[in-house]
């Protein structure tokens, strides 16, 4: 009955981390709700934010708890990017009054990035459906005749 009403949460994990669907929740409200409301520098904000994130993808690289690997590898690179992202906002309002410090190039790698997160599982499928599509269609020239 459990795995029915909320297997969705922990059947995606391997056996030995059923609980990292909870160690996700607390990364969620560590960096989208306690660090802004208990820190108001905004300096602070950041750098709290980054060692909890560095803590998080430090965890998720050591235990690797999806059952997928693909799923992993595109989990590890979310936490890459929005180490990434947190990092130039840091550097960007550091750097806020001096000119041609943070350039335009810095910001499209990091919009590039996020939009990378979903871009890749599509073309990844893409890839593997015309990979199967091809193949079954080389397979049924096959000459059984000779």
């Amino acid at each position: 009955l459990a795995v029915g009403c909320i297997g969705y949460l922990f059947l995606q994990y391997k056996v030995q981390f059923w609980w990292w669907e909870l160690l996700e929740m607390v990364r969620k409200l560590v960096l989208a709700i306690a660090i802004p409301i208990l820190v108001k520098d905004l300096s602070a904000q950041v750098t709290l934010g980054l060692f909890a994130l560095l803590f998080f993808f430090s965890a998720f690289i050591w235990g690797r708890p999806y059952r997928n690997s693909f799923i992993n590898f595109l989990q590890a690179y979310v936490h890459f990017v929005l180490l990434c992202t947190l990092y130039y906002g840091y550097v960007s309002s550091s750097c806020e009054g001096e000119s041609g410090s943070c350039t335009l190039a810095a910001q499209g790698v990091v919009i590039f990035m996020q939009f990378a997160i979903l871009l890749y599982p599509v073309l990844r499928s893409a890839c593997i459906f015309f990979t199967r599509t091809s193949t079954t269609k080389t397979e049924g020239n096959v000459d059984y005749q000779s």
